[in-house]
Parts: structure tokens; C-alpha cells; sequence
């Protein structure tokens, strides 16, 4: 397998890349709507292994289908037997990557912005309190439209 990095090299990185970011697309989509019915850890679960068959056929077609080119092309198509071996080895790994990177950085997100959006209110509300006036030792009051009339 003696290859030389060239310009068809980048364009098989290009067509990687696009078919990742597709499968990416698709997999946060599916766990989106699944955070409908189910907590977060379970919805990231379930999407990846519901995703996991199509997501699969996709690679092993396109690479089943470019290995003629790879192993039989002739010293003419060059620039589409580099392409198709740049293809052939990078999907795999790529799918791997879709398949195990993107549900963990979708819960590490989702954690990361939940505990964003806990400190931001907790400091919208401790900077909407008057200081020094007595008022900061006061309970807070839900508005009645809030409370179903047995509590205050």
C-alpha cells in the first residue's frame, strides 16, 4: 500500500468528513426525539443502538462498493483509486468516531449546559436581591398564579 497523500487523498477526507457530520446530524436528531419519552442517559443509549444498523450498512456499502476500484483500478484512474482507498480506510474509523465520540459529547454538552444554566439563575437571583436593607434574610415569594392556594 505504497500511497502518496495527494489531491484525490483530500477529497476522499472531504467525502469522510460530510458522511460523519451527516450520521452526526441524524443520531442527535434521534436522541432529541427520544428525550420526549426518556431520560437523557437512556434516550443516548437507545438512539445509538436504534442507529447502529443504518449507520453500519451505510459504511460497509460504500466501502464493499469502492473495493473493486481500490484493488483493480489501472494506472489511469489514479486519481479515483486514491480517492476510493483514502475512503475505504478512513469510513471505518470515522464510523467509530460517530458511533462512540458523539453520544458521550452529547451527554457531556447537556450535563455542561444544564450545570451552566443552574449557576446562571442561581446568579440572576442572588444579584436581584436588595443588599443591607433586611430584604436578603427574607424567604422568597412565589407569585399566586404560581401556588395552588394551600401553600404561600
Amino acid at each position: 500500500f505504497d500511497r502518496t497523500f495527494d489531491e484525490a487523498a483530500y477529497m476522499g477526507l472531504v467525502l469522510v468528513g460530510g458522511i460523519v457530520v451527516n450520521n452526526s446530524i441524524i443520531l442527535v436528531d434521534h436522541t432529541q426525539r427520544l428525550r420526549r419519552r426518556f431520560p437523557r442517559r437512556e434516550a443516548v443509549v437507545r438512539a445509538a443502538q436504534e442507529r447502529l444498523r443504518p449507520i453500519l450498512m451505510t459504511m460497509f456499502t460504500t466501502v464493499i462498493g469502492l473495493l473493486p476500484l481500490v484493488l483493480w483500478a489501472d494506472s489511469d484512474q489514479a486519481l479515483w483509486r486514491t480517492m476510493a482507498f483514502t475512503l475505504c480506510v478512513a469510513l471505518p474509523v470515522a464510523t467509530l468516531f460517530t458511533l462512540s465520540i458523539i453520544p458521550l459529547t452529547y451527554e457531556g454538552m447537556d450535563t455542561a449546559r444544564a450545570a451552566f444554566r443552574r449557576a446562571i439563575g442561581a446568579l440572576v437571583i442572588e444579584l436581584g436581591r436588595p443588599r443591607g436593607s433586611g430584604f436578603d434574610r427574607l424567604e422568597p415569594v412565589r407569585p399566586a398564579h404560581l401556588t395552588d392556594g394551600r401553600h404561600p
